[in-house]
């Protein structure tokens, strides 16, 4: 009898310079998927040579928005971020299969899986990367030879350039089968391999909500809230929120690093990775401009509206168009509300796309 093939997820994972809830989940719903599938998976705990600079515990000096008031948010914010992170170390050591050990690019050769599975998220945006990294390319020594193939990554806000091409050929050689989250970086990269390039849900679409429902923690709170999610601030979106809530009788809750918001919001940038789930469950409404935010208000179905953001539309934009519901993207100081969302149209189109998502995951793994 064949014995199975034992597979490595290498993908984002706790290890970013803020809080992220989408990098935290996209792993555990892909690992939960293969688990559904009967496949042996073991997320690598690993960490890349930009990320060993940062320290989730003082992100001050490595944000990159350079905006007074955001700088200083984030200063005070610092026992949120805190409580943030140990909530997020909880998560993490209680709620995957995973290496017992760190790897980063001086210990990686020592993993020995069969194949690795490289993505999701913006593990292809090289300039986050700070070049194209080994391990979301499967170019480590141990990798070569391997069972690999990708899952939804993404190219994030970069766009592959002529410069680019030659690396980028070799480095695809090393994948059996590719697939990208978004159609927007298919191009180049179609260019430098004769495999096909198919397009992929991201993983947390492969779940249903009844999935998170069995991890999320219910939120303490009595009366109707807009829940804003909060990447970048963006006064056009808080003012939005504010109205809303004025309109619907609703307080806010907002999970972002604008403390200074704290006499008219529940401010609430300590939350867990359950309470997240939970939070996004029960809102009147979710307000965003997360591409993650976005998705798991989708999941529980409800109104949402997202802000564009910097290095961040395009990646929205086509989640919103593969949901059918586009006009979900909004911008600018005159947004106005919509029509209520027709989610079984919603979850008619998701589910066709995550039947081609777990067609294409059966055939890389051969199952």
């Amino acid at each position: 009898m064949e014995t199975k093939r034992r597979y490595g997820i290498v993908t984002q994972t706790k290890y970013y310079n803020f809080v992220n809830f989408g990098a935290m989940l996209q792993c555990y719903a892909l690992q939960q998927a293969l688990n559904k599938l009967g496949v042996d998976n073991t997320v690598v705990d690993y960490r890349t040579d930009p990320l060993l600079l940062t320290d989730i515990d003082d992100p001050l000096k490595s944000m990159q928005d350079s905006r007074f008031l955001s700088r200083l948010g984030c200063r005070l914010s610092y026992p949120a971020i805190h409580r943030a992170n140990r909530k997020f170390d909880a998560f993490w050591e209680k709620n995957y299969r995973k290496t017992p050990k760190v790897y980063t690019s001086q210990n990686f050769n020592e993993l020995d899986f069969d194949g690795y599975i490289c993505g999701s998220d913006t593990v292809w945006d090289i300039e986050e990367t700070k070049g194209f990294d080994k391990g979301f390319f499967a170019d480590y020594d141990c990798m070569h030879g391997k069972h690999n193939f990708t899952y939804s990554p993404s190219t994030g806000g970069y766009a592959f350039k002529e410069s680019d091409r030659s690396e980028l050929t070799r480095l695809l050689g090393n994948f059996r089968s590719i697939a990208l989250r978004e159609k927007e970086g298919a191009g180049i990269i179609q260019d430098c391999t004769e495999k096909p390039i198919t397009q992929t849900l991201d993983p947390t679409l492969l779940l249903d909500s009844e999935d998170y429902e069995k991890i999320l923690a219910e939120p303490r709170i009595n009366k109707p809230y807009i829940l804003v999610y909060s990447r970048r601030y963006d006064k056009d979106l808080l003012d939005f929120a504010d109205r809303i809530a004025r309109k619907r009788g609703a307080k806010v809750v907002e999970i972002s690093l604008r403390i200074q918001n704290f006499y008219k919001h529940k401010m609430a940038y300590d939350t867990g990775v359950e309470e997240f789930l939970g939070l996004t469950k029960h809102a009147e409404c979710v307000v965003t401009n997360s591409f993650h935010g976005a998705i798991f208000a989708m999941q529980f179905r409800r109104d949402l509206y997202v802000f564009t953001r910097p290095a961040c539309s395009n990646k929205i934009e086509n989640v919103l168009g593969t949901a059918g519901i586009p006009e979900r993207l909004v911008c600018g100081s005159n947004v106005q509300e919509l029509p209520a969302i027709d989610y079984d149209q919603v979850w008619e189109r998701f589910h066709a796309e995550r039947e081609k998502s777990l067609d294409y995951l059966k055939g890389a793994l051969e199952l």
